[in-house]
């Protein structure tokens, strides 16, 4: 399974899944945020597109935070994830 970071046009996985990020304070550490969060969903069986979801929203959190000043909170993760999936 391979996951390429393609900065703001989102990352590829085979599939194209566009960035998510709906407001870009500061970029870095995005990248660190999608990679971490979809290899440890890939290391749980997880189907690569769940990873690469899972991690884009990961990775627009972090967007929004300038410099890493702290780390994503599973709540904050989680509603963004159902407010993707609700449309």
């Amino acid at each position: 399974s391979l996951i390429i970071t393609k900065g703001k046009e989102g990352c590829n996985y085979g599939s194209l899944m566009p960035a998510l990020a709906r407001k870009v304070v500061d970029n870095v550490g995005a990248g660190d945020a999608l990679f971490g969060f979809a290899a440890c969903l890939m290391a749980m069986g997880a189907d690569i597109e769940v990873a690469a979801f899972v991690g884009s929203c990961a990775a627009a959190l972090q967007c929004e935070v300038f410099g890493n000043a702290h780390p994503i909170a599973p709540e904050t993760l989680w509603q963004f994830i159902t407010e993707m999936m609700e449309g």
